[in-house]
């Protein structure tokens, strides 16, 4: 899917600083395949260094599970395709393969991979998967977890080791593939993956429905109740508020799913807009994917979308005190928040306390607050405490894969 690679094998000094982009490291090392990222990792486990596994590098403080190592890995080199086969609908990968270049390969076979996570479009195949994050179309085709069927990775000890497989359906045993997925490169730095795809729906229709926030809200809500599978309804808290509904699938199961939308007695009462079609729909959506993509402020909340207005109650406050803007994707129960550029200065003075107030909100209804991306000098929890038990199970998990602590990432603890 891709040429020969025409990355270095290492940035030092400046290089190294502008792509690393604040994260606290020297050296970037641009390893080529598995066994040389194996030797890189045992000289470091030997020196006692620390690194940090990345794809592109645009993950790598979110979400607070970045630790100051003494250099980067990048599996960018890692891009060609290992195996593809489109009538079983599965395809392993090198990790750094880019996702717009997967994505350009398996249009051509009129194939997908139904996986829209934010800042997807700057990512790799493998950040997505050590990422592990979901966008909307997790309620029709699962979670990023759910379409890996197979990892290739270096474990912190520079043992190469494969888990899972090609096929859809792998014998029984402990699920590895799923613990491996959205760990962060805490336990294995991944060098390929085999994924499972789906063909690209005949018909992909977005309907667009405008108002004021309580009544897109509540028509958000309706639709995401209907007995039709809506692939994303999402919400765009500006002024006016926006509900946006994505529907894939053949044109008579579109074309059915659509009337039952507009004949919701809540949506009856929002303007609706010229639907979006076909290639328009999937760029539109691809777009919303870089929503908070470059934006230096990143906040995420997320409870059980019975609670949505709730947790939309928390992510406006967050919202009004920035300066920013707010997204929600309504079956998942997440909403979003951006802000650019500087604060306001009252707003960054108390930003601590607004961050902990929010979060022990989220908390009390069983629900998260991650602060997914803010300044490195901002002093903010990127997340809740952990759990003793989950926290001993964490431990005993990262002492099995990576004893020494060479591989930097690990799961946030605060």
């Amino acid at each position: 899917m891709t040429g020969p690679s025409t990355l270095p094998h290492v940035l030092t000094g400046q290089e190294a600083s502008d792509w690393l982009g604040g994260f606290p490291a020297r050296e970037v090392h641009f390893p080529g395949g598995p066994e040389e990222l194996a030797e890189l990792v045992g000289a470091a486990r030997a020196d006692g260094r620390r690194l940090a596994p990345a794809g592109a590098g645009t993950w790598l403080d979110g979400g607070g599970w970045g630790r100051p190592a003494d250099a980067v890995v990048s599996m960018r080199r890692m891009d060609t395709t290992v195996h593809y086969e489109p009538a079983d609908l599965t395809l392993t990968v090198g990790a750094g393969m880019e996702w717009s270049a997967l994505s350009t390969a398996l249009d051509a076979e009129g194939q997908w991979l139904p996986l829209d996570p934010p800042g997807v479009t700057s990512a790799t195949v493998g950040g997505v998967v050590a990422a592990g994050m979901s966008g909307s179309l997790r309620t029709l085709y699962g979670a990023v977890r759910d379409n890996v069927l197979g990892i290739e990775g270096v474990t912190g000890e520079g043992r190469v080791l494969r888990f899972g497989g090609r096929v859809v359906k792998n014998v029984a045993g402990y699920d590895l593939v799923r613990l491996l997925t959205g760990s962060r490169g805490s336990l294995v730095a991944m060098t390929a993956v085999s994924l499972r795809l789906y063909p690209r729906p005949a018909t992909d229709r977005t309907l667009l429905f405008s108002g004021g926030v309580p009544e897109v809200l509540r028509g958000g809500a309706a639709v995401a109740r209907l007995p039709v599978m809506a692939a994303a309804v999402d919400v765009d808290l500006g002024d006016p508020a926006e509900l946006i509904v994505r529907l894939v699938g053949s044109e008579v199961e579109v074309s059915a799913a659509a009337a039952a939308v507009r004949a919701a007695p809540v949506t009856g009462s929002l303007l609706e807009s010229d639907p979006v079609e076909g290639g328009e729909s999937r760029a539109l959506h691809l777009r919303r994917t870089a929503w908070e993509d470059g934006v230096p402020w990143v906040v995420r909340c997320s409870a059980l979308p019975e609670h949505l207005e709730t947790t939309v109650q928390v992510a406006r406050r967050i919202a009004d005190a920035w300066h920013g803007d707010v997204t929600a994707h309504v079956q998942q129960g997440v909403v979003r928040v951006k802000a650019g550029g500087t604060l306001p200065a009252d707003a960054a003075q108390d930003t601590g306390k607004l961050v902990l107030e929010a979060r022990a909100r989220m908390e009390a209804m069983e629900g998260r607050l991650v602060v997914a991306s803010a300044p490195s000098e901002a002093s903010l929890a990127r997340s809740g405490a952990v759990s003793p038990v989950v926290k001993q199970v964490q431990s005993r998990l990262k002492r099995l894969f990576d004893p020494d602590g060479v591989l930097a990432p690990e799961a946030p603890s605060s």
